[in-house]
């Protein structure tokens, strides 16, 4: 793992350089006044807002490098700030700028993002050595109920881009660096990149968020996350989703040579999702995830390494095959609580569920805070191989509205395992601990389905070769 995570550490920028910035203050003339309505836990507010949008576009017509400042009022833009190669945003950490309502877009995005919702797309012409430091970034969504008008950000409101889905994008870009910021208040995903080249991401905290905190798509090549904070951000804290659905995902490929460290939440889940992505056209493409480490995660209870068809059109929108991980190590997880239930109510049948085809996967010191017996009796093993089987009602008493969330007749292997040291809250695991620590499971097919739940398949999980050390 070493070898992998010096090669990826020197492969990724993690600085720029930040020269004759501007000040946004100094251009307070361009700025819109305007009576905005704002919904808050606390009621509604009616108040003449300053809108700052004319007047960032005017600083970086002047010079590549911004620097917002602590101001005395909050920033309101009404529209993305679009990021140019060379561009670089500076925000005092403490200065809170904030989408107007019913904006509905993005607040930060790169320039000549390419639509890769019909073909498979590459790096062509991209936005290159990017910056966004410091800011908090709000998007005035409050709750799931209560969100101003801004509950999907989209790149382009009037003309959204299938699959936009972020507070900031970031798409068709080389060197791109995101530190220091506070997201808040969003649904939407903290900080979305696809179709990317060498991206560092650290020091983030979520605050009252309700979606993915960093989502990746493909295809993505060297990358670091790191330092993030959140807690029950109702979705993951971190997605890696090679394939994903049509209306969350821009673009599809591989994803490779990424690390994801120091992670300290509460209550949040973690996805490695690959597949195969099929187009509209006939056409597919490869969506694997190799040569990742994942390392001090702290308050994740699910690790969900399997895919799912898009709940609401799964005869459309689904991946053929389970997909490919190979050669991704989990090391120093910490697993506070053992969760029965997860997002919308879905069952959690493993600390790390695994319906994927994956080679080499690692388990180096993972930390079970109940005791061997409270896990055992807990009856979910931590790694479990098999398909799976829920039915999403949408609240229906008709069976004819029900559909099947996940792939139950998928057939997947997990081969060349390696586990290390396990430790629960009394004691390390040992060799009569198999069972708990990785289990295979079949689904079948429920017969007297829809009088009783779920409907089940015919998919199963093989285990080959598993490597114990320190048992």
């Amino acid at each position: 793992m070493q070898e992998l995570y010096t090669k990826i550490e020197s492969s990724v920028k993690k600085d720029y350089v930040f020269e004759n910035p501007v000040n946004l203050a100094d251009y307070a003339q361009f700025v819109r006044k305007d009576t905005v309505n704002i919904k808050t836990p606390d009621g509604e507010i009616t108040k003449e807002v300053a809108i700052w949008s004319d007047a960032i576009e005017k600083a970086f017509a002047d010079s590549p490098c911004l620097y917002i400042p602590k101001m005395e009022d909050t920033v309101f833009i009404d529209r993305p700030i679009v990021l140019r190669s060379g561009y670089k945003l500076k925000a005092d950490s403490c200065q809170r700028i904030s989408l107007i309502p019913n904006a509905g877009c993005s607040m930060i995005i790169s320039d000549n993002i390419l639509d890769g919702a019909f073909k498979e797309v590459h790096l062509d012409n991209p936005t290159c050595d990017i910056a966004v430091e410091g800011g908090i970034w709000d998007a005035l969504g409050y709750t799931p109920t209560l969100f101003n008008g801004n509950a999907r950000l989209q790149l382009n409101k009037e003309n959204p881009m299938r699959g936009s889905f972020g507070l900031m994008i970031f798409s068709n870009v080389k060197d791109v660096i995101v530190k220091n910021i506070t997201p808040s208040n969003a649904l939407s995903y903290g900080v979305q990149i696809s179709n990317c080249e060498g991206f560092y991401i650290e020091n983030i905290k979520f605050v009252n968020y309700h979606k993915d905190g960093v989502h990746v798509n493909g295809h993505v090549k060297n990358g670091i996350i790191r330092n993030l904070s959140g807690e029950d951000m109702g979705d993951d804290m971190v997605a890696l989703n090679a394939w994903d659905w049509y209306s969350s995902a821009i673009t599809y490929g591989n994803i490779e040579n990424l690390i994801v460290e120091n992670l300290k939440s509460k209550h949040n889940e973690l996805r490695l999702l690959p597949g195969r992505k099929l187009y509209d056209d006939g056409t597919s493409n490869e969506c694997a995830i190799r040569n990742c480490i994942l390392r001090n995660i702290e308050g994740v209870y699910n690790f969900k390494l399997y895919g799912q068809p898009l709940f609401r059109d799964p005869d459309s929108d689904y991946s053929p095959i389970p997909g490919v991980i190979e050669n991704v190590y989990f090391e120093n997880i910490d697993f506070p609580e053992l969760a029965s239930e997860g997002i919308a109510g879905i069952t959690v049948n493993a600390l790390f569920d695994v319906c994927a085809d994956t080679k080499n996967l690692h388990f180096e010191n993972i930390k079970i805070h109940g005791t061997a017996e409270e896990f055992k009796a807990n009856g979910k093993p931590m790694i479990k191989v098999g398909p799976l089987s829920e039915t999403y009602t949408f609240g229906s008493d008709d069976p004819k509205d029900w559909k099947e969330l996940f792939y139950p007749n998928h057939i997947n292997t997990v081969c060349d395992t390696y586990i290390g040291s396990v430790e629960f809250a009394d004691r390390k695991a040992n060799e009569d601990d198999m069972d708990m620590i990785i289990r295979k499971t079949a689904q079948t097919v429920n017969h007297d389905y829809p009088n009783t739940k779920p409907k089940g398949g015919t998919g199963y999980g093989i285990i080959n070769n598993v490597i114990f050390a320190e048992m």
